[in-house]
């Protein structure tokens, strides 16, 4: 079994749902890969995982290229299929939609800061001790936080 389909196990098992049409991402054309993987839920978690890392934020301006850097990093299909989601313009809607869900749950908060930064809230720290302690969601949680620790802020520029 190879990592793509741990994940996709593990994601399972978590209740993420994953819809990564069947065939080898090497078969996909174009952005269906992205249309079909980068769904709120997942992209919600990597926006958490991207926070929590961050004692002082992370500001609202810059979270859709960590989380693109983070998906690709924590599943490397997407880097075989030479797409920069830090740069996908789904990923960064998706995200915008992950912000809001997160912020309307009371997970995280947005400060009225020039960087408008998020930050995780009392509950949302909760939620990820709650998270990282469970056999379910944790190690998606994990894998996520590990590739959002990896990404450099000179990973976000523009080249």
């Amino acid at each position: 079994m190879n990592d793509w389909e741990r994940i996709l196990r593990d994601a399972d098992r978590a209740g993420v749902r994953l819809a990564v049409a069947p065939e080898a991402a090497e078969a996909v054309r174009g952005d269906a890969v992205l249309f079909d993987a980068v769904q709120v839920p997942v992209v919600a978690l990597s926006v958490v995982a991207c926070i929590a890392g961050r004692r002082a934020g992370e500001p609202v301006h810059s979270l859709g290229a960590r989380v693109g850097h983070t998906l690709m990093a924590a599943f490397p299909t997407f880097s075989r299929l030479g797409r920069y989601l830090q740069w996908s313009l789904r990923v960064r809607t998706v995200t915008a939609d992950a912000i809001a869900f997160l912020e309307q749950s009371g997970l995280i908060v947005i400060a009225a800061d020039e960087d408008r930064r998020t930050l995780l809230t009392d509950r949302g720290r909760d939620f990820v001790q709650q998270v990282r302690g469970s056999g379910d969601a944790g190690p998606l949680l994990l894998l996520l936080a590990s590739a959002a620790a990896r990404t450099r802020n000179q990973d976000l520029r523009l080249l």
